[in-house]
């Protein structure tokens, strides 16, 4: 099931943009909208493309012990910003509002800033799949002896039982290739384990058609060395 899905998810964005690329090589007399809107297009679907790839990627190395931490000091109001462009590409065909604020007294954070822009890609990327319209907020603010950075949408929800088990390796809520909301379950598998990694703890509320809110609880001083990253990985 887990390759049939990584199967369908690399092939949908990948062929996706193959066809615009063709169109846009091959078709004269487009107008400038019509250009733009298929350059939106493969935009995105290379976002999608992208995210799938590294989730691969990054769970190898995981699995393998192989995940070292590169730590260093960390400005959130400039990751939110880099952050930004993609999550407008990941929405730009639906009614959606994307909005990030970061309370300003907070002190940068000493932690693996890959690692963090991974975890809320794959945050943001998950509120965006399951958020049909409505809106999508990333926000970090002070919590004791840390921050709290935490991902709301307005989307679909989810039951208790199905909040039980996203966490889990290739887990979907629904498992097939023709399920309405795409995936190869390995996005929130990675947020968990580079929480871990990172020091951090993380928990998810939600309710059918209420959304969902993810908060993700960072120290300031991620100390774990590499040592420890790799031994707490191959675990």
């Amino acid at each position: 099931e887990f390759l049939a899905n990584m199967s369908h998810e690399l092939r949908t964005p990948l062929n996706a943009i193959l066809g615009y690329a063709e169109i846009l090589d091959s078709v004269d007399g487009l107008r400038e909208s019509e250009r733009a809107e298929m350059n939106a297009r493969i935009l995105s679907n290379a976002v999608t493309l992208t995210c799938a790839v590294n989730n691969l990627l990054e769970y190898s190395s995981v699995v393998a012990g192989e995940t070292a931490l590169r730590h260093g000091s960390v400005s959130l109001s400039e990751l939110f910003e880099e952050i930004e462009p993609w999550v407008g590409r990941m929405i730009d065909d639906k009614p959606i509002r994307f909005a990030w604020d970061v309370d300003p007294s907070l002190p940068s954070i000493d932690t693996d800033r890959s690692k963090l822009r991974q975890t809320l890609m794959n945050l943001l990327s998950n509120a965006a799949k399951f958020t049909p319209q409505g809106e999508i907020r990333l926000s970090a603010a002070a919590a004791p002896s840390g921050i709290e950075i935490v991902v709301t949408d307005t989307g679909v929800g989810m039951s208790a039982d199905q909040q039980s088990v996203i966490f889990e390796d290739f887990r979907q809520v629904e498992g097939s290739t023709t399920r309405p909301f795409g995936g190869m379950g390995l996005g929130l598998t990675l947020v968990q384990r580079f929480c871990d990694l990172l020091g951090g703890t993380i928990a998810v509320e939600s309710a059918p058609a209420k959304g969902t809110r993810v908060s993700l609880y960072l120290p300031l001083d991620c100390r774990f060395p590499l040592e420890s990253a790799r031994t707490s990985a191959a675990a």
